[in-house]
């Protein structure tokens, strides 16, 4: 395992409680994502430094060559994991969903570019996905907690920021973004309808700006393509004027935040994933530029296009989470911006023949 996930995890093993994973069982769908796949691989990084903790991984995923892939490639072949290949945007069907004990719906396509490509699929994958695993749900007398990948996007374009829990949004449905963000905001109130219904222990989490190791080549999200310009000597383009501002997250602290709400978070209640620090676009190249020159010893410059390509037009001005309610559950691990995106790039640098 690479020597930054592997310092990540350690850093958030110091912030849970072990007796939590014990002999637990968990399906998480999303696997190949950053969120669902940084999970999968720390619960089975704890199963490596702890042999007592016998935990159970199901991971769903539709990438090929799941052993190639460079954050849960390695486990590949593990008895404790098990991999199952599945397309949430079709017909499917997972075996045995009511032995487990913690189930994460986190499959979605959360890049711009991947949403708009395939709207059909990404509304499929976010309802159908969330309805099936909600439905297989209902009887189970074991599950401990249903988590819910949302998204911070629901909140639109938000004239309360940080925004809270509590605000109901302020986007079109009618623009092309709205195939992700409404598909969203029906699976929320899928969940919770089922748990009002059907008391099925729904949590449902909303990640904003999350990054770190792991994303695809071609992911399209800011932080990605800057990072994907500065390992290859490019030029950082900023496709706009750079003042939009953004609440980046670093996968660590994310992760232990999202721990914290299957842990100790209310059952039936929804909860920001992020951080509450603004950034401007402008900004966050400037971060990416400066550490990549000290880390990858490269001289890139930042440079303003302002012509918005068609895949972020709509996009909000400022996105910022309030993260008290998360806060208040229990201590959490907190990855500065800077520090995050120079653990990315060094995971970059030892890891650039990735094929994934």
């Amino acid at each position: 395992m690479d020597e930054i996930v592997e310092k990540d995890f350690s850093d958030i093993f110091s912030y849970v409680d072990c007796k939590n994973f014990r002999g637990t069982k968990w399906l998480i769908t999303g696997g190949t994502g950053i969120i669902g796949g940084y999970l999968a691989a720390f619960l089975g990084w704890i199963n490596e430094q702890r042999e007592s903790s016998e935990i159970e991984i199901t991971v769903v995923h539709r990438t090929e060559n799941i052993e190639e892939h460079p954050i849960i490639g390695w486990m590949y072949g593990k008895d404790y994991i098990s991999f199952l290949k599945a397309d949430l945007s079709e017909e499917f069907c997972i075996p045995n969903l009511s032995d487990y004990d913690y189930v994460i719906h986190a499959a979605s396509n959360a890049a711009p570019k991947a949403y708009l490509s395939d709207p059909i699929g990404t509304i499929y994958s976010n309802i159908k996905g969330a309805d099936y695993f909600l439905r297989h749900s209902v009887d189970s007398n074991k599950l401990k907690c249903f988590l819910y990948v949302s998204s911070g996007e629901i909140y639109g374009n938000p004239e309360v920021v940080p925004t809270p829990e509590d605000y109901v949004g302020r986007s079109n449905h009618l623009h092309p973004r709205g195939c992700y963000v409404e598909s969203k905001k029906f699976a929320e109130v899928l969940c919770l309808t089922y748990y009002r219904q059907y008391n099925v222990p729904v949590k449902i989490i909303r990640p904003i700006h999350v990054f770190g190791p792991g994303f695809k080549k071609n992911d399209s999200r800011v932080w990605a393509d800057f990072i994907n310009n500065m390992m290859e000597g490019k030029s950082i383009e900023i496709l706009s004027d750079g003042m939009a501002k953004r609440g980046f997250c670093y996968i660590a602290t994310a992760i232990s935040q999202i721990l914290s709400v299957i842990f100790k978070g209310n059952i039936g209640e929804c909860y920001n994933i992020g951080s509450d620090q603004l950034v401007s676009i402008k900004e966050l190249a400037d971060i990416v530029s400066e550490e990549g020159k000290e880390i990858l010893k490269k001289n890139v410059e930042v440079k303003i296009r302002g012509k918005v390509p068609s895949h972020l037009v709509g996009s909000p001005n400022i996105s910022c989470p309030n993260i008290e309610k998360v806060r208040a559950l229990a201590p959490i691990l907190d990855v500065d911006l800077r520090e995050g995106i120079r653990r990315v790039l060094k995971w970059m640098l030892k890891n650039e023949g990735r094929k994934v």
